[in-house]
């Protein structure tokens, strides 16, 4: 009977609800209108929770994925010399330097509003071998993004599928 209540108190231990966040907004990409989307996960359990330390950022037009990370209690994307170019701010210093960040939010597991807002101040490097469109375009004003959570309540820690890639449209 004991080992019963053991099993019993470690499965409700082991139930957890787990949110998906998905941020989306649009932009304009030359005669398109584009979305953009950020998504992170972030699960309860029934003593504590836990969340991402990356918000994903996924733009349309077959644009490459980035990470905003958690780094000196901020969110920030950080560029690199040899793949990207600053169009807005201060000039980089060192080799890494900060591209972007998530204003007021200095950690996914703090996270309780409706908006996210989203600076983008750089721009992937350009040469003749380059295929793709780089990622979510550089502008001087933050993108405001309106978020939608998703929530699964699971004993096994199971995770709702991430977002599939954004895409454009005609305007």
């Amino acid at each position: 009977m004991k080992g019963l209540y053991i099993c019993l108190l470690a499965f409700t231990l082991s139930a957890c609800s787990t949110h998906m966040y998905v941020a989306k907004t649009e932009f304009a990409d030359g005669d398109r209108t584009c979305l953009a989307q950020a998504y992170w996960y972030k699960t309860d359990y029934v003593i504590g929770s836990k969340a991402d330390r990356v918000l994903t950022v996924m733009a349309g037009g077959q644009r490459t994925a980035v990470q905003y990370q958690e780094r000196d209690g901020a969110l920030v994307y950080m560029g690199e010399a040899s793949r990207d170019v600053k169009v807005y701010g201060a000039a980089p210093v060192g080799r890494e330097f900060p591209c972007g960040h998530v204003l007021g939010l200095h950690s996914l597991r703090q996270f309780t509003g409706e908006r996210l807002s989203l600076s983008m101040h750089c721009q992937a490097r350009r040469d003749e071998l380059s295929v793709g469109q780089g990622y979510l375009p550089a502008q001087e004003a933050p993108y405001q993004f309106t978020v939608q959570r998703e929530t699964l309540f699971s004993f096994t820690g199971a995770v709702p599928a991430a977002p599939r890639p954004p895409g454009c449209s005609p305007r």
